[in-house]
């Protein structure tokens, strides 16, 4: 099978910069010219290009860099250009192919024998050695290493898909489009400037109004606002916690896999939702604690390896960061809550993630791990949902946020009448009276 020109470049661009030790200038490369250089070497300045060359145009950067290099004025700088082009052109060495400069560029480099194609060098990309400096600076900057599959991962970060927009809507734009919604409203209303009772108006979720009152959608919007904080600390939580881990998804995706990560992701957020709703019925559940976790818990589970890779360590620093500001935040906001929401969704990402990754040909009992959480994550909610329980006290917030869809014709008096009184039996109703809808008990 013929390598194409762009896997040519990428293992002539390994092959120098691996064994004949020369760097890549990123300022002047592109993707069709890339400019390496070495000043121990016999060439200092080796142009790589894609197509014939445009000499005018690479002579100008060559002479840029050159005079870079240069530690005298009249110093001498050696220059070798390479044209990935089938034909001839003067002054430049043309290849076609992963035999033809192994000949073509024998006289230069006597180690050219040891050029692979792009296919071997991503294989051994997987298990070389770095030295301590090459390491910090790869982890530093993952674009100037040789790895050809990190670098690949690390541009994803710059880049979006189609799971990377979803989750960036989900995740950020309507949380701050929630944010500022609740923030006009509460000026006319100040039954919305209570942020529990404006995070469950916006999808938050809990007990009464999830799993009681039966509006299971809420498993589905508990993520999309960050009210119940407060203005400050859920502009923080965006700002620190969403933000990061959108583009440590855009990493994780690229591992993982668009298909895998997508089905990992939006499993474990309404499973999330049902657990801590079921569970725990005291608490209003919301924020983007949930979408981090996930990320986290689906990247985690690809270090878990013996192998000091580049990438494996390169996931694992990525990771560091988010970890130690999701759990310091919801510690300084003092909520258990979230926290819960943060282990429930780690288990069942990385379970979810596990069974993708997992390698069935050699089954040990690792394998248990993601179905003894998965399986309890599923079961036990549904058996405290099924068994008779005491019915929960009188709920204000509840019955603020459901009264403040009457005032907006969004649920009618109705529909909120039954949640209140026939669902969890709560001893008041919304009254509609000319001067507005307003809560009333029983008397």
């Amino acid at each position: 099978m013929a390598i194409s020109n762009n896997d040519l470049k990428i293992s002539l661009i390994h092959y120098l910069v691996k064994v004949e030790k020369y760097k890549v200038d990123p300022k002047l490369s592109s993707d069709f010219n890339v400019f390496l250089y070495n000043k121990n070497s016999i060439y200092q300045v080796i142009s790589i290009t894609v197509g014939e060359a445009s000499l005018e145009i690479e002579n100008k950067k060559i002479e840029k860099l050159s005079i870079s290099l240069k530690s005298a004025k009249r110093e001498k700088i050696n220059v070798l250009k390479i044209a990935i082009f089938e034909g001839k052109q003067d002054g430049v060495i043309c290849i076609t192919s992963i035999a033809d400069a192994k000949e073509k560029l024998k006289q230069h480099f006597a180690k050219i024998i040891n050029l692979k194609e792009v296919e071997e060098t991503k294989q051994n990309d997987d298990d070389e050695e770095l030295s301590e400096e090459e390491l910090l600076k790869t982890l530093q900057d993952p674009n100037s290493s040789s790895n050809i599959k990190l670098k690949k991962l690390a541009s994803r970060m710059n880049s979006n898909s189609l799971v990377s927009i979803i989750l960036m809507i989900m995740f950020l734009l309507l949380p701050i489009i929630c944010f500022g919604i609740g923030i006009y409203w509460a000026q006319s209303d100040p039954l919305l400037s209570s942020g529990p009772v404006s995070s469950l108006f916006f999808g938050a979720s809990n007990k009464a109004l999830t799993i009681i009152g039966k509006q299971f959608w809420r498993l589905f919007t508990y993520g999309f606002n960050v009210q119940n904080y407060g203005v400050i600390a859920g502009g923080l939580q965006l700002l620190l916690i969403s933000v990061p881990c959108l583009k440590l998804s855009k990493y994780t995706e690229g591992i993982v896999g668009s298909y895998k990560f997508a089905l990992a992701m939006f499993i474990t957020y309404p499973l999330t939702g049902l657990f801590t709703s079921v569970l725990m019925p005291s608490y209003i559940f919301s924020g983007v604690s949930v979408f981090s976790a996930s990320v986290i818990g689906c990247l985690a589970v690809t270090t878990w390896t013996k192998k000091n890779d580049p990438i494996t360590l390169f996931s694992k620093n990525r990771l560091f960061f988010p970890i130690i500001i999701l759990i310091l935040y919801n510690f300084l906001v003092n909520d258990m809550g979230a926290m819960v929401v943060i282990i429930v969704a780690i288990g069942i990402s990385s379970s979810i993630t596990l069974f993708f990754t997992y390698n069935y040909s050699k089954v040990d009992f690792y394998i248990a791990f993601p179905c003894l959480i998965i399986g309890s994550i599923i079961i036990i909610p549904i058996v405290f949902w099924i068994v008779p329980t005491y019915g929960l006290a009188p709920d204000d917030i509840s019955m603020a946020a459901l009264l403040y869809y009457v005032r907006k014709g969004i649920f009618s008096s109705d529909y909120v009448n039954s949640i209140i009184f026939d669902d969890n039996g709560w001893k008041y109703y919304v009254q509609d009276t000319p001067l507005g809808s307003w809560l009333r008990p029983f008397l």
